[in-house]
């Protein structure tokens, strides 16, 4: 088999695999779709982006993409034909034995998005690669990130992300890094009840102090605001 029918022939299995993936994944309920960088970025207040420099980056912690995020399953298996041609010549240059360059990521705690190259990751994932050379930008979030699952978890927890984006609780007390994910969040919601319980006290106070009115609901406000701070 000549090396233009064997490229060939690779894009027509990867693309199987990506269509059994898909049927599987709609019987299970699973997400088919790479996450989307700008949607996670914004879900966790990331922000401060700096060169980590270059480096092999784990295929496997590569889990969205930047625009690409339509056409690649969570696998990075092609989901439509319109790219095929960049597809093929990217597997070709592989039998080539041709470098191609490194791609581009931003980095989330240990998880990774494509800036640039998402069809170089999908070939190289086909292809059994398990690290791919990469240039890393680096974004930090207010919450600890070791995983696809921690990421998903934190996503589904906005009022603890907000609360850390807020307060910066992670840089105050560095110590709060090494503690589990469960762990954290309970000194999160005892530090939400302790805000929660100084604002009620105060509203008390205010209210017996002012005997209600517009002045004192204003009061009750700055005090809210002054328990949460």
């Amino acid at each position: 088999m000549t090396f233009d029918n064997q490229v060939h022939a690779d894009f027509d299995h990867a693309r199987r695999k990506a269509s059994w993936r898909n049927v599987i994944n709609r019987l299970t309920g699973r997400r088919s779709e790479l996450l989307r960088f700008e949607e996670v970025r914004r879900q966790l207040r990331a922000q401060g982006r700096h060169d980590a420099g270059a480096r092999p980056v784990l295929l496997d912690a590569i889990v969205g993409s930047v625009g690409r995020y339509r056409d690649f399953d969570t696998a990075f298996l092609p989901l439509q034909t319109q790219t095929k041609r960049r597809w093929l010549s990217i597997d070709r240059a592989h039998y080539d034995d041709l470098i191609l360059p490194p791609v581009e990521l931003y980095q989330l705690g240990e998880v990774y998005f494509v800036k640039d190259g998402n069809h170089r990751v999908s070939v190289a994932r086909e292809r059994g690669q398990v690290y791919v050379d990469a240039v890393v930008i680096e974004l930090h979030a207010p919450v600890p990130i070791g995983s696809l699952a921690e990421l998903e978890d934190w996503i589904g927890q906005q009022d603890a992300v907000e609360f850390l984006s807020k307060t910066q609780l992670l840089v105050l007390r560095p110590a709060a890094q090494v503690l589990q994910l469960s762990a954290c969040r309970v000194e999160i919601d005892r530090l939400v009840r302790h805000a929660a319980n100084r604002a009620e006290h105060a509203r008390s106070e205010r209210r017996q102090r002012d005997g209600g009115g517009d002045d004192a609901a204003e009061s009750d406000r700055r005090s809210v605001e002054k328990a949460a701070a």
